[in-house]
């Protein structure tokens, strides 16, 4: 019968890839367990032994790991955001109609960036393009009236 091998505890501090790959290679390395382990404790996707689960666990609590929901978009092509173009933020009706989308949003599970506009075209447009970089999943514009410019951008 083989003998059971001794593992020495591993800390952040005696790892000196840390930062050169990524977190979940970090974690596997520490728990000495492979990537798609690590992946299946945070993600519930498969059963891990007791074990497993634990050092993995350990390992997460010791680096202070947190998924990167930039990975995780990537995958499932959902950033669970959304994007909304509000024209003046210190107006209080626009402000109440945020407060309340946000709300609603919020229970839906979706996280809200808000792009103040100060009825400004090009802060307008710049808003747009940052929106679309960040792969958004919905657009939500409060506007004062017609726009064309904005028509023409979202149109675009």
């Amino acid at each position: 019968m083989a003998a059971k091998a001794e593992s020495s505890p591993v800390t952040k501090s005696s790892m000196p890839w840390v930062g050169f790959h990524s977190a979940t290679t970090t974690v596997a390395a520490m728990a000495h367990v492979s990537v798609s382990t690590v992946s299946h404790v945070v993600n519930g996707t498969r059963r891990v032994s007791p074990e497993g689960r634990e050092r993995v666990e350990a390992a997460i609590r010791a680096l202070g790991y947190v998924p990167s929901a930039i990975a995780r978009s990537l995958k499932s092509n959902n950033t669970r955001t959304l994007g909304m173009l509000i024209p003046n933020s210190s107006n209080p009706y626009f402000a109440e109609i945020v407060h309340s989308v946000e709300d609603r949003c919020f229970g839906a599970g979706y996280n809200v960036i808000l792009c103040n506009t100060n009825d400004e075209a090009h802060r307008q447009g710049t808003y747009l393009q940052v929106l679309a970089e960040r792969r958004i999943d919905g657009l939500i514009v409060v506007s004062t009236g017609h726009d064309a410019t904005l028509a023409t951008q979202l149109a675009g």
